[in-house]
């Protein structure tokens, strides 16, 4: 954050452009980004308005925002070690924290929707627990309100909790007869209001999205048992269920990971005979609800991402903590969990040691920035600009073209447009399929050699054409992506 250089990927390009969408329109946000699992199904905005208030402060610089990120990552912190301290001790609490401080860190310059999870995990657990534990119905309004937040920061980590939580909490409402509990998922309709304004509002397409997926009639990521591969999915998936936890704790080192999970398998066997009632409900329920979440994703053939799950780090973390606090001999623990923690940390550090001061490295907000900077520092009158990136959505530019612009308001930008000075911004693509050239002459419609060329580090460069009057009558391929239309 000192240096100014957080990530700005797609995603979190996406997500400032929302953000000034919300401002320039002056329209509430009903949805937030796409869901990548299901085609029609999104995100909710909540993950945007906690972010807005610092990007109205900052006037719309990621720098700003980013440092904010900095709070959430601290409060995540707080809730961590809180959490582990009211269910086990303050040890658990302090080493849990650190596990999470240690092999997390790292991500604080590239937040995006999936962190608001990753905040709010520990308190659903914690609730969870304690609904179980006492059967006071003001446990369970929280943890459901709270796991319907969790829903809106990220559907792939939450929907699935919700599924598998349903069945204990059902469990001990008929156990306790308390059945007047069962009414409490009503407080879902709370956080999840934006979704049914939404779908309410255009003819009930998420909705609709949903039950074409159910039905078949939508196959992207539905699981076929008659796959030719489907052993070979099954074997893909149970390895990711076994080193994908463990991979988050040890920066995705395979070696660290195969110790990790066969020490950690030696202190559960030796701690679960003998467990306290006070951590049962610790040591069953987090792998319930972590092996759970493998099974359930069983009927998605997509890829899982990491940041769908990411929201379990906390989690198991406390579980880890707890597991360790419990050994007889501590000295040997702590010997361990402190080697363990140094060698993450150093893979952890590697690749920011290996910058060697370059602060305006590829694929970040400075990068992109500094492209914006050239356009405007170089032109001399209102031009237009078009984009071509390999996913085609070209976000990070052309969020730092829209951020230049409220600096650089002498000349005006006419993004996708063709003007006597137009530029095209190009990140070439190694994939055979896509090219920039063809981009260039049958999408943009220009087919001559540029004025100008501006070549940066990361092998992208800036064209600079001078068009003439019939050459800029050409129309542009309508069908160029220039919106956020696909989120």
């Amino acid at each position: 954050m000192i240096r100014g250089s957080i990530i700005f990927h797609t995603d979190i390009a996406r997500d400032f452009l929302l953000m000034e969408d919300i401002l320039i329109s002056k329209k509430p946000a009903l949805i937030g980004p796409r869901s990548g699992g299901i085609s029609g199904v999104f995100h909710g905005p909540l993950w945007l308005y906690i972010n807005l208030p610092a990007y109205i402060i900052g006037q719309g610089n990621p720098v700003v925002v980013g440092w904010f990120w900095v709070f959430l990552f601290i409060l995540s912190l707080c809730v961590t070690y809180w959490v582990g301290k009211k269910l086990v001790s303050k040890d658990v609490g302090l080493t849990s924290v650190l596990f999470v401080a240690i092999s997390t860190s790292g991500s604080i310059s590239s937040l995006f929707n999936p962190f608001g999870a990753f905040i709010l995990s520990p308190f659903f657990f914690f609730l969870f627990v304690r609904y179980l534990q006492k059967q006071k119905v003001k446990y369970l309004l929280l943890c459901l309100f709270i796991l319907g937040l969790i829903i809106q920061f990220q559907m792939a980590f939450g929907v699935p909790i919700l599924v598998l939580a349903s069945i204990p909490l059902l469990r001990s409402i008929i156990k306790s007869k308390k059945y007047l509990h069962i009414l409490t998922p009503l407080i879902l309709l709370i956080p999840l209001s934006t979704f049914i304004l939404f779908d309410l509002r255009h003819q009930f397409l998420q909705t609709t999205s949903v039950m074409n997926y159910v039905r078949g009639v939508e196959n992207m990521g539905k699981l076929k048992v008659s796959d030719v591969n489907f052993l070979l999915f099954i074997y893909s998936r149970v390895k990711e269920m076994t080193f994908s936890g463990i991979g988050m704790f040890t920066s995705g080192n395979v070696f660290i990971s195969i110790f990790a999970l066969l020490l950690i398998l030696f202190f559960f066997i030796r701690v679960f005979p003998r467990k306290q009632n006070k951590l049962k409900d610790i040591l069953f329920y987090i792998p319930y609800f972590y092996i759970g979440y493998w099974i359930i994703t069983l009927v998605f053939k997509g890829t899982i991402w990491s940041y769908y799950y990411w929201p379990f780090f906390p989690i198991l973390a406390i579980f880890f903590a707890t597991l360790f606090h419990r050994q007889s001999n501590k000295y040997l623990t702590y010997l361990l969990i402190t080697i363990f923690i140094f060698i993450n940390g150093f893979f952890s550090l590697k690749s920011i040691i290996s910058e060697k001061g370059n602060y305006i490295r590829t694929g970040s907000w400075l990068f992109y920035f500094s492209q914006a900077k050239t356009i405007y520092q170089d032109t001399k009158e209102d031009f237009g600009y078009y984009i071509y990136t390999a996913d085609q959505y070209g976000y990070s530019s052309r969020y730092a073209m829209n951020y230049g612009q409220k600096l650089y308001s002498k000349n005006k930008a006419y993004p996708y447009q063709k003007k006597q000075t137009t530029y095209l911004i190009i990140f070439p693509s190694t994939n055979p399929y896509t090219s920039e050239h063809w981009w260039k002459k049958n999408q943009v419609k220009i087919d001559q050699n540029p004025d100008k060329v501006f070549k940066f580090s990361d092998g992208s460069y800036i064209e600079k054409y001078v068009l003439s009057d019939e050459e800029q009558k050409i129309q542009s391929d309508q069908n160029l992506i220039n919106n956020l239309i696909f989120r």
